[in-house]
């Protein structure tokens, strides 16, 4: 049997007729959904990935409220270092493209690319305005819930012959079923993508087994590393 890593390269390689040689939006809505997912792969790997963080507790602040200080705090402290381990992971197991992290509310400007008004987070996540928003084609990721009704249309970026970027809409292919907890990566307006783009990692959140971000972030990695062989 073919494992499902080494399958899903075979299928990209069979129907990949070379993401880096669409230039169009008419090309853009007609490639197949294995061409697709190559187009994401390659488009990735040449741009940025933005990790959004949720450092505002509705919880916390739903405690504070209610005058419960210290249960708000010990909410907020958990919720700092979870954070605090998904940089890490980051950090520590991702090389596949630049990563970036910005505040979840921020997430209007990103998703309306306005980058200029976003305020990326350096270490220990904390603001810092030196650092300069990315450039070009961008996607995002988070921890988080995968939507469980996949959007019908996606907005898809990609490079014009004259080397800008552009983006048009086009059909999302995806089928697939979400409501689960998992890593999980975007396109910069935050529309889920589709297989066979290997576009999430389980991290089995209400299982007594959890998946670290650390192995969760490793895994994600490595299967985008293989699956690079289509932009060759």
């Amino acid at each position: 049997m073919i494992r499902g890593s080494v399958l899903f390269i075979l299928m990209l390689q069979a129907g990949y007729v070379g993401a880096q040689a669409v230039h169009s939006a008419r090309e853009i809505r007609a490639l197949t959904d294995k061409e697709l997912a190559a187009h994401h792969i390659c488009a990735l790997k040449s741009g940025a990935l933005l990790v959004r963080i949720h450092s505002i507790s509705k919880v916390s602040q739903a405690l504070r409220r209610e005058g419960k200080e210290l249960k708000a705090n010990e909410f907020a402290e958990a919720r700092n270092r979870r954070n605090r381990k998904i940089q890490e992971a980051f950090d520590k197991h991702w090389d596949f493209c630049p990563v970036y992290f910005f505040e979840a509310e921020s997430s209007r400007d990103v998703r309306e690319e306005r980058l200029q008004n976003v305020f990326f987070l350096g270490e220990k996540l904390e603001r810092d305005a030196h650092i300069d928003y990315p450039s070009g084609i961008y996607y995002t990721a988070e921890f988080g819930t995968v939507p469980s009704k996949p959007s019908e249309k996606i907005e898809v970026m990609y490079l014009s012959d004259k080397g800008k970027t552009e983006k048009t809409t086009r059909d999302n292919p995806t089928k697939a079923a979400g409501g689960y907890q998992a890593l999980h990566i975007m396109n910069h307006r935050f529309q889920g993508l589709s297989r066979p783009f290997p576009y999430s990692v389980r991290t089995f959140d209400h299982f007594i087994f959890k998946r670290s971000p650390a192995a969760a972030v490793k895994r994600l990695n490595k299967r985008l590393r293989k699956a690079e062989q289509a932009c060759d």
